[in-house]
């Protein structure tokens, strides 16, 4: 929107940095995306200094055999508290653009000429929303179908944890369990040493089998013939969080008149 002539507000109920629960891998065409947003953003993106570039892919079966799936173009691993606020004062670096943070937004409202979005300190019009509010979107709820329904979303928990070993700093890895044929496990290094460690899988599945998440994750790091002697020394930094993925199995509305939903709001996530 940088020469649309438009002024944006951007409204978060967040003040940044913030951190976001996530796995943290950055598909390598992400950079090639920036730049058809602008060149300078792109080469802004490369000199994140949190970045972990990685170019492997390590797949791994229940039996133990592992695939190796190198990346033609590179891929990165940022925890979101870094890359979220990078994007952000990108955003906000453009003369056009206000941010309204620590504002959450309760509801919009079509009016005769546009929107009204309220939040709890003030009222808001625009003649365009954009929704990019997350997995629990309101702006997909009023305006479209925001529902996560079970065969249509996935769960999952992660955590940082610091003095692991057989981890490679440019190979990203994916297990699947037995007993957890729905989901996988994932490793991913972080460029401070540490990695971001989790486990997620098909939400339906997971209820129907009763899985507690936490406990899945911290029982495979401790038992798992393969995964829990490189965690034996290792030790967690964050809390375990959990969080939902709604996946584009489920086609619903993304755009009208005046509005459209972007990321997790559009219910557009593919964990593979």
């Amino acid at each position: 929107m940088t020469d649309s002539g438009l002024r944006v507000g951007l409204i978060d109920q967040a003040r940044f940095p913030r951190d976001k629960t996530c796995g943290d891998a950055v598909a390598a065409y992400v950079p090639k995306v920036l730049a058809t947003i602008s060149p300078a953003l792109r080469d802004a993106f490369q000199q994140i200094e949190e970045r972990q570039p990685v170019n492997i892919c390590r797949v791994v079966a229940p039996n133990g055999t592992a695939l190796n799936f190198r990346f033609s173009d590179t891929g990165n691993i940022i925890k979101r508290i870094h890359l979220d606020n990078f994007l952000f004062n990108q955003a906000i670096a453009q003369p056009h653009v206000t941010a309204y943070c620590e504002r959450r937004v309760t509801t919009v409202k079509q009016v005769s000429e546009g929107w009204e979005i309220e939040t709890p300190q003030e009222l808001f019009f625009a003649r365009l929303i954009i929704g990019c509010d997350g997995a629990q979107s309101v702006v997909s709820r009023k305006l479209s179908d925001g529902r996560l329904l079970p065969e249509h979303y996935s769960a999952a928990v992660r955590g940082y944890y610091a003095g692991s070993t057989g981890t490679v700093s440019d190979v990203f890895e994916l297990h699947f369990i037995d007993g957890f044929e729905m989901g996988y496990f994932w490793i991913s290094p972080e460029v401070d040493g540490s990695c971001n460690v989790g486990a997620g899988g098909l939400s339906e599945y997971i209820a129907k089998k009763s899985i507690n998440l936490r406990g899945l994750l911290q029982e495979l790091i401790s038992t798992h013939p393969t995964l829990s002697p490189r965690f034996s020394r290792a030790q967690l930094h964050s809390e375990i969080k959990g969080f939902v993925l709604p996946l584009g199995s489920r086609k619903i509305p993304i755009s009208g008149p005046g509005w459209m939903l972007c990321g997790d709001a559009a219910q557009l996530n593919d964990t593979l």
